[in-house]
């Protein structure tokens, strides 16, 4: 149960990292 919890933990700061990179990116476009 802890190893299930820490690959859950691993592949939700994954999402939120991808999210906050493609919100920069439309940041950047709108901006552009």
């Amino acid at each position: 149960m802890s190893r299930k919890y820490f690959e859950e933990e691993v592949i939700q700061q994954t999402l939120d990292y991808n999210y906050a990179q493609h919100s920069d990116a439309d940041k950047f476009n709108i901006a552009y």
